[in-house]
């Protein structure tokens, strides 16, 4: 769009908004100076008032690709084959019970080291127990 402007009590141009930016810069022209938009019919305005005369065409500028959507399974993968995820369960058992007897079989007069690595165990294996109950009922095919 170009600009006609006010200048020495008369209409001038019109101008491409790089040279009204070019004449700002040379200070033959400030940004109060009145501008009216050729294709409007409406009043004279600042030039401030038309922020499209300050905008810069981008230079050599390629536009981003348009990417697909990510698509996003709506439900969890169905697993057919469950014997890993049986095995897993069952290795936290294992754990639970392997820690639980443990813990029982200690004497008392176990170092704190020794009481923190046996509630460690017996949390790691509550968590392997947990994984593989969630996994199994979430993940196996149910007919």
């Amino acid at each position: 769009m170009r600009y006609f402007l006010w200048l020495d009590g008369k209409q001038e141009g019109p101008y491409e908004p790089a040279k009204i930016r070019e004449m700002i810069d040379n200070s033959q022209i400030t940004n109060t100076t009145l501008a009216h938009p050729e294709e409007d019919t409406g009043n004279w305005n600042p030039i401030r008032n038309y922020p499209q005369i300050f905008e810069k065409p981008p230079e050599n500028v390629l536009p981003w690709p348009v990417l697909p959507k990510p698509t996003v399974p709506a439900v969890a993968p169905v697993v057919k084959n469950n014997q890993t995820l049986i095995l897993i369960t069952a290795v936290g058992m294992m754990f639970i019970g392997g820690m639980t007897f443990m813990d029982q079989m200690s004497s008392h007069d176990e170092t704190v080291l020794q009481q923190i690595a046996s509630r460690i165990g017996m949390l790691g294996g509550v968590c392997i127990f947990g994984f593989g109950l969630v996994t199994l009922a979430v993940c196996t095919k149910h007919d």
